[in-house]
């Protein structure tokens, strides 16, 4: 699968593990590595994409720092009734791409901070969008009304949407930029694409390599 990297970053960006506890404690269909990851060719129900929303909202990193951790306490998140695997996931996420912030060029660092600055429902949609193979232009991955039901703001959606078009307009002109894209398998929240892009090639293989093995192990 093809990821679209956020439009926020998309300018910047062109300007150039340990161990794992099986996830017995929630439904098979809500895995962490399935609910909190952009899988290839994956089809996530209602119920499924609703928890991602729901999830991507409390479970939101910031940067603090030159690093990346959770906003919220273990306990408040337990409060708010994240299970804990979820951020036993999350925060081992951050470990791993805490150790490869430091090898990015200084000068493209900014771009972490962005990335972690982008809103959860944003990052949800982004991660649902899908490309035309038709056309090779991107299109939402859910409608209107599905977003809605899952907890998606109208603004939220019809910002995206909007903003996905003019992209799509611009990718499609004749000396518009081609759509950026990297066929990754990545966070919902935290878009391997922009460490693949700011990253060496072999430092970008390793880090894939290491993200695929962690979901590997959440999903055994």
């Amino acid at each position: 699968m093809k990821l679209f990297i956020p439009f926020a970053i998309t300018g910047a960006v062109l300007l150039l593990a340990s161990c794992h506890r099986s996830p017995q404690s929630v439904p098979e269909k809500m895995n962490p590595a399935v609910i909190l990851t952009v899988n290839e060719g994956e089809q996530l129900d209602p119920d499924q994409i609703e928890e991602r929303v729901r999830l991507c909202k409390l479970l939101k990193p910031v940067v603090r720092g030159d690093t990346l951790a959770l906003d919220q306490s273990a306990e408040a998140l337990a409060t708010a009734g994240v299970a804990p695997v979820y951020s036993q996931y999350m925060n081992e996420v951050l470990l791993l791409l805490n150790r490869y912030i430091p090898l990015i060029p200084t000068e493209l660092r900014e771009i972490v901070s962005e990335m972690a600055n982008q809103d959860a429902e944003r990052n949800v949609l982004t991660g649902l969008c899908r490309e035309n193979k038709e056309n090779g232009l991107y299109e939402p991955g859910i409608s209107r009304e599905e977003a809605l039901q899952a907890g998606i703001s109208a603004a939220a959606y019809d910002t995206y949407v909007q903003e996905l078009q003019r992209h799509n307009e611009t990718a499609a002109a004749p000396n518009g930029i081609e759509n950026e894209t990297i066929s990754v398998q990545s966070p919902v929240m935290l878009p391997l694409s922009v460490f693949v892009v700011a990253l060496p090639p072999e430092l970008s293989d390793r880090l894939i390599g290491e993200f695929d093995r962690l979901n590997l192990n959440y999903l055994q």
